[in-house]
């Protein structure tokens, strides 16, 4: 009968246990691969949920928005930002926005005093382009502002000086006192 038990270099018989393991650096590698792919795997139904919660938000922004302003067509990017601004404005904006969506076909003495509040805000961004007050107001949008849709078909909405700065404090060429 064959004895299999290692030998150490002195002759002596050394335990199986202690035999160094045999992992080489691929499989070493592959196994961190295999342990990351698992993980990003892992990862995608939560994301994947999480970006289904904020495609309804602002789904609900837009319909809530197309409400408020009487708009059939609102820019969806725009939408996006001011979406965006309102979220970093106030924590708890996803939450009354979704309020305030469940009862926007209805008539607004019926909703609370905060869902007023936030009609009038949504409102207040869409037509001045602005958000918050203050120290913290943020410009949104300037030219894309629905204050100017009024006049769009006759007055340009100037982002610009149209001629060299304080070109209006100058007389008039031509201009006789």
């Amino acid at each position: 009968m064959k004895d299999d038990t290692p030998l150490t270099d002195a002759g002596a018989v050394a335990p199986a246990f202690s035999q160094p393991v045999g992992v080489s650096r691929r499989c070493l590698l592959g196994g961190a691969a295999l342990g990351l792919a698992a993980i990003t795997l892992g990862a995608l139904p939560v994301a994947q949920a999480a970006d289904d919660a904020q495609d309804s938000a602002l789904a609900d922004f837009i319909r809530v928005s197309g409400v408020l302003t009487a708009r059939q067509q609102l820019n969806p990017v725009l939408a996006g930002l001011i979406f965006d601004e309102m979220k970093k404005e106030d924590p708890a904006f996803a939450d009354q926005l979704s309020s305030l969506a469940g009862v926007i076909h209805q008539s607004p003495a019926q909703w609370s005093a905060s869902m007023t509040t936030l009609a009038r805000e949504i409102t207040s961004v869409w037509y001045t382009g602005l958000i918050g007050s203050g120290d913290t107001m943020r410009v949104v949008t300037y030219e894309g502002a629905l204050q100017f849709s009024a006049t769009k078909d006759i007055f340009i909405v100037r982002s610009y000086c149209p001629n060299r700065p304080g070109f209006w404090a100058s007389q008039p060429s031509g201009w006789r006192a």
